[in-house]
Order: C-alpha cells, then sequence, then structure tokens
C-alpha cells in the first residue's frame, strides 16, 4: 500500500463517488494512519482474521462508519447551504419589494414631473395669450393712418381671433368677462382703423372725380369713363382692406355696424354720381313718347344696366354682400323710376298692353332651382368662393316689385271696368242667336276685341256667346299676371257675370229663336264655360261629368211594386221626377255654373218631352187609339230631328247620346204597361240615333 500511495496523491475535495479501489484503499489507510497507536497487524495475524468466518462482517462495519462518517458531512455542509440559501432568498424578497416601492415613488415623481412639464408649457402658452393684449393695446393707442395695409396689421387681426376663440373655449377662467371684453374691444379698434381708412379714401376719390365732372362740360361716354373704370380703377386696393371687415362681420351686431358704415358712405357716394344719369335718362324716354310697354322696357333694360355696373364695381371693392345690403341700394336707386313708370301705368287703358309689361316683369321671378341653390351654398362658404360674383344670383324681382304691384293694381282696375262694359252691361241681339245655331260659325275680325281677343289657334271660343268669350280670354290673359287669391276672386266674379249674362240671353231668345233652341243655346255656352274654366287654378278641380238617373229607379221601384206611377200632377210631373240630373263633381264653394246647367237640363228634358208626347197629352179614353198612332208617329219624326238639332249646338258626342237617353226613358216609363209597343218605340229610336 505504501508503494502505491507514494504512486498517488489524493485530495479529498477530488474525490468523487463512488470510489474506485485505489482510492478505498488510499482512504482508509489515511483512516488508520490518523490514530496514534499502532493498529496494523502482522501478515500473519491479518492471514488469520482472514481466515475467520466473521472478518467480512467487521469489514462491511467499517465501512458503514465510514460511510456514515461522510454522510453526516455532507449533511452538515447541505445544510450549510440551505441555511445560506434561505438568507439570500429573505434578501432578495426585501430587494425586490425595495425594488417596486422604489419604481412606484420613481413612477409617481416622473408622471408629477410631466405634469408639471405640461402645465408650465400650457401656462407659457396661455399666458402668451394674455401678453398679447398689452401688445395690441399700445400698437393701437397710437395708429399710423396707413397701419391697416401692413402685413403686422392682418398678423395681429389674426391673433385678435385666436385669442378671442381661446377665451370662449376657457370660460372658467377668472376674470373671463374682462378679457372676453377687452380682446373684443381691441377688435372693434383695429376694424374701426378699416372702417376709418376706407371711408377717407373714398371721400378722397369722391371728391376728385366730382372736381373732374363739374369743371368741364363731358359726354355720357366720358362720365361712365369716370364714375365706373376711373372710381373701380382708383379703388380696387380697398379690397383687401375690406376682406378683414367682412369676414369679420358675420353675426355680429357691432361689426356689422361698421361695415353697414362703409356701405352706406360707399352707396351715398355712388347715388350722387349716378342719379343725374338717371334723371337725365328718365326725362328724355318721357320725352319720346312710345307705347306703355316699349317706354318701360327701355327704362328697365337702362336700369338693369346700372344695377349690372354697380354691382361689378361694388365687389371690386367689397368681397361680398351683407343682409342683402346691395339690393336694398337698387331698391332705393330705382324709385325715380317706380315713380316715372307709376304715371304712365296709371294713364294705360289697354288690358293688352298691361297684360305684356306684367309679363316682360314676370320675368324677373323665374329663378332656376340649381341657381338658388348653388347662390344659397356660396353664402355659407368662404372668401375665396366670392371671387367671381354672379349678377344673375341678384332677386331683381324685388327691385322690380313696386312697378310690377301697380301694373297688377291698373290691370285688375282695368278688367273690373271691361267686364262691367262688356259682360255686365252688354244686350244680346239677334246676331249672337244666329251665330249660335252653328257649331262652327266663322265670327268677323270685327267682332274681335283686340284688347283681349285670343291668338288664332283658340277656335273654340268662336262659337261661345260674345261676353263669355270675352269672359274667358280677360281671364285667359290675366291668369298667372295677378296673385292667385286676385286670379281667384276675379275669376269666381267673371263666370257668375257671365252666367247672368247668358241667363239674360236665354229670356231674351225664347221669343227669337224658340224654346228649346234657347235652352240649347244656353246649355252650350254653359257647357263651354266649365270647360273652359276647367283650364285655370281658380281652387276647385272638376273630376267627372255625368247624368243622374236616380229618378228613373224611383218609378221603376213604383212599377214593380204595383203602385200608380201617375198622381195629381199627370203625366208631366212623372215626366220631371224622371229627368236625369247633371252631376258635376267640384271641390269648391262656387256651385253656380253647376246648378246652372243641372237646371237647363232639366227644363230642355221637360220641354223636349213635352212636344213629343203631345197627342196623349189630354189622356182622352175614346181617341186613345188613335193618340197612341200619333204618339207613334210623332216620336219616330221628332227624335232624329231633335238629335241632329242638339249637334248643330253641341259636338260632345257623350252629352248629346245621354240627352237623347234621358228623353227616352222619361218617354217610355210611363208607357211600362205595354212592353211590346214600348220595345218597339225604343228600337224605332236607338236604330236612328
Amino acid at each position: 500500500h505504501s508503494d502505491k500511495s507514494d504512486h498517488h496523491t489524493y485530495d479529498k475535495r477530488d474525490l468523487l463517488f463512488p470510489y474506485t479501489q485505489d482510492e478505498k484503499q488510499h482512504l482508509i489507510k489515511e483512516y488508520i494512519d490518523s490514530y496514534d497507536y499502532n493498529v496494523l497487524l502482522s501478515t500473519e495475524d491479518e492471514k488469520e482474521i482472514e481466515d475467520q468466518e466473521f472478518s467480512k462482517y467487521d469489514a462491511f462495519l467499517e465501512t458503514c462508519k465510514f460511510r456514515k462518517h461522510n454522510y453526516d458531512g455532507l449533511i452538515n455542509k447541505s445544510s450549510d447551504i440551505i441555511q445560506i440559501l434561505s438568507d439570500l432568498t429573505v434578501k432578495y424578497d426585501t430587494v425586490t419589494k425595495e425594488t417596486y416601492e422604489f419604481q412606484e415613488q420613481s413612477d409617481k415623481l416622473i408622471n408629477e414631473y410631466n405634469t408639471y412639464l405640461k402645465l408650465n408649457d400650457e401656462v407659457k402658452d396661455y399666458l402668451h395669450y394674455f401678453e398679447l393684449l398689452d401688445t395690441f393695446t399700445r400698437r393701437l393707442n397710437n395708429p399710423s393712418p396707413n397701419i391697416v395695409r401692413k402685413s403686422s396689421f392682418k398678423r395681429m387681426l389674426s391673433q385678435l381671433d385666436e385669442c378671442i376663440g381661446f377665451i370662449n373655449e376657457h370660460k372658467d377662467f377668472k376674470d373671463y368677462e374682462l378679457y372676453n371684453l377687452r380682446f373684443k374691444q381691441c377688435l372693434v379698434r383695429a376694424l374701426t382703423l378699416i372702417r376709418n381708412y376706407v371711408v377717407n379714401n373714398l371721400k378722397t376719390i369722391r371728391d376728385d372725380l366730382t372736381t373732374k365732372i363739374s369743371a368741364t362740360k363731358i359726354n355720357s361716354v366720358t362720365q361712365d369713363a369716370l364714375i365706373y373704370t376711373r372710381f373701380g380703377s382708383d379703388s380696387e386696393f380697398l379690397y383687401d382692406v375690406v376682406a378683414d371687415l367682412v369676414n369679420r362681420a358675420d353675426n355680429n351686431d357691432e361689426l356689422e355696424g361698421l361695415l353697414s358704415d362703409c356701405f352706406n358712405f360707399y352707396f351715398g357716394i355712388r347715388t350722387r354720381l349716378i342719379q343725374p344719369k338717371i334723371w337725365e335718362h328718365l326725362k328724355l324716354s318721357v320725352d319720346d313718347k312710345k307705347t306703355l310697354v316699349q317706354f318701360s322696357q327701355g327704362n328697365i333694360s337702362f336700369f338693369t344696366k346700372i344695377f349690372r355696373d354697380e354691382f361689378e364695381l361694388f365687389h371690386k371693392i367689397f368681397p361680398r354682400d351683407s343682409k342683402d345690403a346691395l339690393l336694398h341700394w337698387f331698391q332705393q336707386i330705382s324709385e325715380p323710376l317706380n315713380d316715372t313708370l307709376r304715371k304712365s301705368i296709371l294713364r294705360e287703358s289697354s288690358i293688352s298692353s298691361l297684360c305684356e309689361l306684367a309679363t316682360l316683369l314676370d320675368k324677373y321671378y323665374e329663378y332656376d332651382e340649381e341657381e338658388e341653390e348653388q347662390f344659397e351654398a356660396n353664402n355659407l362658404s368662404t372668401f375665396n368662393d366670392y371671387d367671381k360674383p354672379r349678377f344673375e344670383n341678384v332677386d331683381l324681382g324685388e327691385v322690380f316689385h313696386p312697378i310690377l304691384q301697380d301694373v297688377q293694381s291698373r290691370l285688375v282696375f282695368r278688367a273690373q271696368v271691361y267686364v262691367d262694359e262688356n259682360i255686365v252691361r252688354y244686350r244680346p241681339t239677334n246676331k249672337d242667336f244666329q251665330i249660335g245655331h252653328r257649331r262652327k260659325s266663322e265670327v268677323a275680325q270685327d267682332d274681335q276685341d283686340p284688347d283681349v281677343s285670343m291668338s288664332n289657334s283658340k277656335n273654340t271660343l268662336k262659337d261661345c256667346y260674345s261676353p263669355l268669350s270675352k269672359g274667358i280670354s280677360l281671364l285667359s290673359k290675366m291668369y298667372q299676371l295677378v296673385s292667385s287669391s286676385v286670379f281667384d276672386d276675379m275669376a269666381h266674379n267673371i263666370v257668375h257675370d257671365c252666367i247672368i249674362s247668358l241667363r239674360q240671353a236665354y229670356n231674351v231668345g225664347k221669343p227669337t229663336i224658340g224654346k228649346l233652341d234657347s235652352e240649347l243655346f244656353y246649355l252650350k255656352n254653359l257647357l263651354m264655360l266649365r270647360s273652359q274654366i276647367q283650364n285655370f287654378d281658380i281652387e276647385y278641380v272638376s273630376n267627372e261629368t255625368f247624368l243622374d238617373f236616380s229618378g228613373i229607379g224611383d218609378i221603376i221601384n213604383k212599377i214593380r211594386n204595383g203602385s200608380s206611377v201617375f198622381n195629381d200632377g199627370g203625366i208631366l210631373e212623372l215626366v220631371r221626377e224622371s229627368v236625369p240630373k247633371v252631376v258635376n263633381n267640384m271641390i269648391d264653394a262656387r256651385t253656380e255654373l253647376q246648378t246652372e246647367l243641372r237646371n237647363i237640363v232639366h227644363e230642355f228634358t221637360e220641354d223636349a218631352v213635352e212636344q213629343i208626347i203631345e197627342p196623349i197629352s189630354k189622356a182622352n179614353p175614346e181617341t186613345a187609339e188613335q193618340d197612341s198612332m200619333k204618339l207613334k208617329d210623332n216620336i219616330e219624326a221628332s227624335f232624329p230631328r231633335l238629335k241632329s238639332e242638339i249637334e248643330i249646338f253641341i259636338d260632345n258626342r257623350e252629352i248629346v247620346t245621354s240627352l237623347i237617353d234621358g228623353i227616352q226613358v222619361c218617354i217610355f216609363l210611363p208607357l211600362f204597361w205595354g212592353p211590346e209597343l214600348t220595345n218597339q218605340l225604343l228600337g224605332t229610336c236607338y236604330s236612328k240615333l
């Protein structure tokens, strides 16, 4: 063993379990050598022991002790390591907790720091607006006359807008009302400088032009060049300056007042410059002795040109209008035109001329919807959208409205006079009834009233009763030229007067052309009146026209029930009950025309039946057979003649058929007790229709 140990040196720290045989021997030897006494046995003893029976147990026991000793050492070292790890874990937890607390405190401090930084920036920004207030006040206290044209002035206005916007967004600030008032005062003071600058420069331009115009007598071309071209070129530089005022005047009464001052001063200058030109033109036009339409058209065209020139000149200085100031000024400068035309209108007696003038004025009220929408969109857009204003967007209808009112008033008055003279006071003559006999008659040209005559295409009125055709022609001319309420009243009155005139003609015509022809004449003209009135929008709508035969149904029910169809009134009373009634569905309070139509149909049917059944009117039993034969012959002869006579007056086949059918039914129903004779007579009548 010693020899082997000499060759190998072992360090316990380098040994790893399980041990090799050499390592085991070395450890055993080292253990034995650790004792002071010599425990080594001799070779003989060792051999003897080895030979003993329990030697292996001793070796095992020694090995166990040795191993236990090593394991105890390992356990102690492990316990020490575990204790060290436990201490380290506690320290780690402590460090972790302290780290988290430190992180929270750090984050809190960082957030507070960022908050203070942000607050500091906001305070700087907020203070910037309030610091500008002193700058604004100093600059506006002693401004130079031309400060408004400097770029720094425009920047100051923009800054004022920003300051006012800022203060309005922070109404919770202390002394908000005070600072808001001070900022607005600065803005008003700045814009007042613009107002003063514009007024002073306009005054200078006015004085210069007035001096040049009054110095020498100039012609109209030179005058136009001065008051338009020269004025526009001299004042164009004001455009950018005025824009700052115009863009800030919306929805602010105080700033709007400053802009109104500029407008009023400008309009005053322009009025004094163009008034001599206007009065000179009106004076010359009055001396020309033209017709009303020519006179009015010439003057309206002249004023329209002035409006256009003034519109273009206005927008060379002002970016846009405000609250229709330009339109109101147009109305003011057109007052001489209104006064001049009013005199001519009041002297005019021709309805045609008045209607033509009303038509001329009415075109100024015709606006395309797209143009109106575009105009409204422009009013809400920004300043850049007004670079090219359109004169077509100016509502000249409002400017010329007083003229149109005068024309309409005069037209209504002349129409009333015309109706009174040609309808109310008209007295029918034999010629009226001669024309009435022919459905397609030719009317002489001298019968036409040139004042209200219709175009040649209106052939439907040629056969009408003269007052009726004149009334309808008058309504056709005035339709949509006066207000709807005025036209409605006039239409109702004219229809009423026409019915009265027709009734008078009907009464006069009875002894002249006979009762039936008079009734057909009356019916024809009433139908024509109803047909023509339906073309006008006078608050009613004609839906349907038909004949009501409900009375005939009552008679049939009496016959079926076995009741007597005759009464004290005789057969004529039965005829009256069975006469069909004309029903005209109208949505209108005025039912006079409808009533007259129903009454005249009743009268015509009653008179026609009375003529046809005259042979049996006496109801004599002794001559009943002869009377029946006469009735048969009378029916066969009367119906074709009656139909032809109706067709002379009425060209509506449906109405003609309805009238004939009504007469047939009224005749045949009282004879219902004789079906064979009735069917024979009905077949004869229908075969000749």
